[in-house]
């Protein structure tokens, strides 16, 4: 069994939803648990929920924008240390981009983007002393792009590009650092959308929030030894690695506008050889490859600088 004794774990929106189950299955395994949402009430709920179960945690209702300081404030006067975050606060809203106040889209950006920079940002130095510590960010598929998600998709995407960037600059301090990708039914699908029956259906018996927070509190754990800089889609009683990968080089026939017109069609379609990429110095590498292939021999599980 995986024991979290010990351990203090932060998650903020844990007030309903996935986050709560978070809490809820952290504070199972023995974690000391800080429970953040701005709704005080929701909060007071899951603690109350907690430690009915015998479990220890504290409510906090501090804004993980403007306030991420005072959220790890509240798991150190509390706990006495912080070892893991999971940052899972975000709002979604619905709008056509050229329509969305600019005061909204911004608020819907920085509450799912900047919250994790300012909750991360104050815990770094105290998961690094930590020795073990973890960071869990949400990314989301919104970031692909969906309609009338302009704010929401921007954030996701940016949390995934801080997470990648975190999880070098953590590996050498002990921290690791993981972006998740969750499919769950939560209370943003209710308030956002209009579902045919037959898919609401089955996303409620099947894609739970218990089954991503297994995962995700299996992630945080010091034990686990998953790389990091790693990117889990995770729902429907399943996870699999995700990341940003290129389609194989494709050459113009000159070095023209019209060279480029001339293979425009092998450019745009699919193709069964998608080639991963994990990190920028793996991407610049094929490309330095793909024009010099004598570098190869030079590159390869080398730097790209002295």
């Amino acid at each position: 069994m995986l024991d979290f004794r010990g351990r203090v774990a932060l998650v903020t929106g844990a007030g309903r939803g996935i986050g709560r189950d978070y809490a809820l299955l952290l504070a199972a395994r023995g974690a000391r648990v800080v429970v953040n949402d701005v709704n005080a009430d929701r909060a007071e709920s899951v603690v109350a929920e907690i430690q009915g179960q015998a479990g220890q945690a504290v409510p906090d209702s501090h804004s993980v924008v403007g306030e991420g300081a005072s959220i790890v404030d509240t798991a150190l006067n509390t706990f006495g240390q912080l070892d893991a975050v999971i940052n899972n606060a975000a709002v979604k809203g619905t709008g056509s981009f050229a329509d969305r106040n600019a005061d909204d889209w911004w608020n819907e950006f920085d509450i799912s983007f900047r919250g994790t920079v300012e909750v991360t940002r104050a815990a770094w130095q105290h998961l690094a002393k930590s020795g073990a510590g973890r960071v869990i960010n949400t990314a989301s598929t919104g970031m692909l792009g969906n309609a009338g998600s302009s704010a929401y998709g921007a954030a996701k995407a940016a949390v995934w590009g801080l997470s990648n960037t975190l999880a070098l600059e953590g590996d050498p301090l002990g921290i690791r650092v993981h972006t998740i990708i969750p499919g769950a039914w939560t209370p943003l699908h209710e308030e956002n959308g209009r579902w045919r029956p037959e898919v609401e259906a089955t996303m409620r018996e099947h894609f739970t929030t218990e089954r991503v927070a297994s995962f995700v509190v299996w992630l945080a754990h010091p034990a686990t030894q998953a790389a990091a800089a790693k990117t889990f889609r995770v729902g429907g009683g399943h996870a699999r690695r995700g990341g940003f990968g290129v389609m194989p080089a494709i050459r113009p026939t000159s070095n023209t506008p019209e060279g480029w017109a001339d293979v425009s069609a092998s450019l745009v379609e699919d193709q069964d050889d998608f080639i991963p990429a994990t990190n920028l110095a793996e991407l610049v590498t094929r490309e330095l490859i793909t024009v010099n292939p004598t570098l190869e021999s030079v590159l390869r599980g080398s730097s790209l600088t002295n």
